[in-house]
């Protein structure tokens, strides 16, 4: 009767419906009450989560329109979206004089005919489920909150009660696009050239700590009266 705990974990793992994409998540929390005497009494609760999201989303953040213009001010082409590339890319294939396509779309990284067109490297030029294959999209983030407090009890009626809590984040981004994704491809690369492959590594971290010093008095009186200070 002095101690009274909870646990609870959970995992969450889920593939996109894009290619190499997906969502997993690690998450546990506890909490504990013990009651040292009739005054004194401490508790402490924890909670851990770990995320991991990788493939990108359908419309990345620096994405706002299929013009480029975004909230934040990005001036990024909408074709870096993976959704976009894939509605703009060529749906269908010319024939031969034998009646055979003219191109692969599984194997073809680069629509020549497309391209030879004047676009560039574009999204209607690029393969987009072999541009997805190749980036590397990966987000990882680690939060731990943990409370504890400490109450006595000085006289009937009036109690000191102190808690503290710490709360960190860490989050991590990991982008790599080789020379067959649409970021890292160049138009130099299509035509002999060097390609322009391109990679990053973000982390930030924050750490929160907190500190509440309550001191109660609680007393009933005769008559109906209560008092609560």
């Amino acid at each position: 009767d002095k101690t009274k705990y909870y646990m609870s974990g959970n995992i969450f793992d889920q593939e996109g419906i894009m290619a190499a994409s997906g969502y997993r998540r690690y998450q546990g929390r506890m909490s504990m009450d013990h009651t040292l005497s009739k005054k004194l009494k401490v508790g402490l609760t924890a909670n851990y989560a770990y995320v991991k999201q990788w493939g990108g989303s359908p419309l990345p953040n620096s994405v706002g329109s299929v013009s480029g213009n975004s909230a934040n001010g990005s001036t990024t082409s909408a074709g870096y979206s993976p959704m976009y590339a894939a509605y703009s890319y060529r749906p269908i294939a010319p024939l031969d004089i034998n009646g055979n396509t003219t191109i692969n779309f599984i194997n073809t990284f680069l629509d020549s005919s497309t391209y030879a067109a004047g676009n560039g490297a574009t999204s209607s030029a690029v393969n987009p489920y072999i541009s997805q294959l190749h980036s590397i999209r990966n987000i990882f983030n680690k939060n731990f909150t943990a409370n504890a407090y400490v109450e006595y009890k000085i006289t009937p009626g009036l109690t000191l009660r102190i808690s503290g809590g710490i709360s960190t984040n860490t989050a991590r981004t990991e982008q790599f696009y080789d020379s067959l994704t649409q970021r890292g491809a160049s138009s130099q690369s299509f035509n002999g050239g060097i390609a322009n492959p391109q990679g990053s590594v973000l982390i930030a971290q924050s750490n929160t700590w907190i500190n509440d010093n309550q001191l109660t008095y609680d007393k009933s009186f005769s008559g109906g009266h209560h008092l609560n200070v």
